[in-house]
């Protein structure tokens, strides 16, 4: 018995002798001879050198056409059609005629309205005149006054309703939409949507931005809108006529007017598509790093700094973020490298060979 536990302790020590071996020789790394303590092979890594920048962006939306100018033309009389003068797609003048309805009735009624207006007025002047020779009580002279002020409303209003009986084009414009209903003997009733009338000579769309766009937009800045009309050109300069002061309570998106002048003509209609890209404002120069770079570390944002040969975890204060880049508000300092690649894998302390690709300033 005693021979055979000497030998399973020389076998122990001997296994035991072996595992250190094989630890020390396979593994690829080296050891402290004092600690005993492994020193890892420094890892290749790319990096920027941090530098200040403008936080600028270009910002692309899409959004529908409509013309700077519309009109929804509404009935305000109502009566038989005797006269329709527009078409689906024509081009109409402001003014121009598009309905008549049957005016014979408001038309007598425009004229005895007027009739008894020229008589109470009439009777109210002469009235003022007996008034300074006192052959009139005031209380008389003040119920012709009243008299002829009534006249005169009801005069008004039986003119405005004859006018009504002839429909007019509000503005100038191409017909985007003309009711079925709307032909010579059918009879027509007050509030019934006649045509829409689209102004294409200027057009607009508006887009929605998120809260970290919309400070970089103002008004009068440029655009360019970009359609699928078949127009040459078909991208056209345009202009930020308007930018939300507030949000959209549904959303939360700000809303932004793009206007420009058509020269793509009746090819480029209302209710088409249209892109839009405007440069974001320039903005004072700040310290910005690669948004690639930031990393999640103990539950704080984060980069790794390459310090000489070694990996140092700084924790940031980001602020505002454009494209590709990201500013930083504390943690790192212009003239620094931040390690660009290999961040799942790297350490505190890791050793690193550094290749620079580029400044922060300028990442694209």
């Amino acid at each position: 018995m005693k021979g055979i536990s000497k030998l399973a302790a020389t076998i122990l020590v001997s296994f035991g002798a072996a595992t250190m071996f094989n630890c020390g020789g396979d593994s690829g790394e080296e050891y402290d001879a004092e600690s005993g303590a492994s020193i890892k092979e420094p890892v290749a890594v790319e990096a920027v050198t941090v530098t200040r920048g403008v936080l600028s962006r270009t910002l692309q939306a899409s959004g529908t056409i409509y013309g700077a100018a519309e009109a929804t033309v509404v009935s305000e009389a109502q009566g038989s059609i005797t006269q329709t003068s527009f078409e689906l797609g024509d081009r109409v003048k402001k003014g121009a005629v598009l309905v008549r309805v049957d005016d014979k009735l408001r038309r007598a009624a425009m004229q005895s309205a007027e009739q008894q207006f020229e008589t109470a007025s009439m009777n109210y002047e002469s009235g003022k005149k007996l008034e300074t020779s006192g052959g009139i009580a005031r209380a008389e002279l003040k119920r012709l006054r009243a008299a002829a002020g009534a006249a005169r409303a009801a005069y008004e209003k039986a003119v405005k309703e004859w006018k009504d009986c002839t429909i007019r084009a509000p503005i100038a414009g191409y017909v985007a939409t003309r009711s079925p209903s709307i032909s010579r003997g059918n009879y027509l009733n007050r509030g019934v949507r006649i045509a829409h009338i689209v102004d294409l000579s200027r057009l607009r769309v508006t887009i929605s931005v998120g809260e970290r766009e919309v400070g970089l937009i103002h008004a009068n800045s440029p655009a360019t809108v970009a359609v699928n009309a078949p127009c040459t050109p078909d991208t056209f300069n345009a202009v930020v006529k308007a930018v939300a002061a507030g949000a959209d309570p549904g959303t939360g998106s700000f809303a932004v007017v793009i206007e420009w002048d058509n020269t793509c003509g009746p090819a480029l209609k209302s209710g088409m598509t249209a892109s839009v890209t405007i440069p974001g404002a320039g903005q004072d120069t700040v310290v910005v790093v690669p948004t690639a770079a930031l990393i999640k570390r103990e539950g704080r944002d984060a980069v790794l700094i390459a310090s000489g040969d070694r990996v140092v975890v700084r924790p940031v204060r980001m602020g505002r973020r454009a494209g590709n880049r990201t500013e930083i508000l504390e943690g790192v300092s212009a003239g620094e490298t931040v390690i660009m690649s290999a961040l799942g894998t790297l350490a505190p302390n890791n050793p690193v060979i550094v290749t620079l690709i580029g400044e922060s300033g300028s990442w694209k």
